[in-house]
C-alpha cells in the first residue's frame, strides 16, 4: 500500500514537468517533493531495518557515490589531459 502512495507521488511529479510549467515551479518541486519522498522513505526503511542499518545504507551509499564521482572526475581529468598531449584540444576550440 505504502509503495503504491509513493509510486503515485512521482508519477503525479513527473507527469507535472511537462513544458507548460514554468522552471520555478519544477525547481519548487525538485527542491520539496524529492526530499521530502526521501525522508519518507528513509522513515519507512528506517523502522523496519533499524536505524543503524538505515544509517550504514545510507554512509555506505554515499561514499560508493563520491568514490564513483571521483573516479569519473579523474577519468575525465586524463582524456583531458591525453587530448593536450596530441594537440587535440587546442584544435577543438580555435
Amino acid at each position: 500500500m505504502r509503495l503504491r502512495v509513493i509510486s503515485g507521488i512521482i508519477r503525479k511529479a513527473t507527469e507535472l514537468t511537462n513544458e507548460t510549467i514554468p522552471m520555478l515551479f519544477k525547481l519548487f518541486l525538485a527542491f520539496t517533493v524529492i526530499p521530502a519522498v526521501e525522508l519518507y522513505l528513509l522513515i519507512e526503511i528506517g523502522s523496519q531495518l533499524g536505524a543503524l542499518t538505515t544509517l550504514g545504507i545510507v554512509l555506505g551509499t554515499g561514499f560508493l557515490g563520491a568514490h564513483l564521482a571521483r573516479m569519473e572526475g579523474l577519468n575525465t581529468l586524463q582524456r583531458v589531459r591525453g587530448a593536450d598531449a596530441d594537440h587535440r584540444l587546442h584544435h577543438r576550440f580555435t
